[in-house]
């Protein structure tokens, strides 16, 4: 993947959105933080949603940011 070509991005590219959940063990009143299906010894997490290029077996991360702050309303992807 050689993303100083100028010519790369000018071909389509596969754009992944991925989420992750991280266990949290602490207060779940605690900002950003949501139910989730039961984990060992939690049923809360973290939300992460990244937004990378895939391509040619390399991936690019453009962002990640914590779900919570996705869900506001009128929130764009990018900070």
């Amino acid at each position: 993947m050689d993303m100083k070509n100028p010519d790369f991005f000018r071909r389509g590219v596969t754009v992944v959105i991925n989420f992750k959940d991280v266990p949290y063990y602490r207060d779940e009143n605690e900002t950003g933080v949501l139910r989730a299906n039961r984990l060992p010894s939690t049923s809360y997490v973290h939300r992460y949603a990244t937004i990378y290029v895939a391509e040619e077996g390399h991936h690019l991360t453009l962002e990640i940011s914590p779900w919570a702050n996705l869900q506001r309303k009128n929130k764009s992807w990018s900070s």
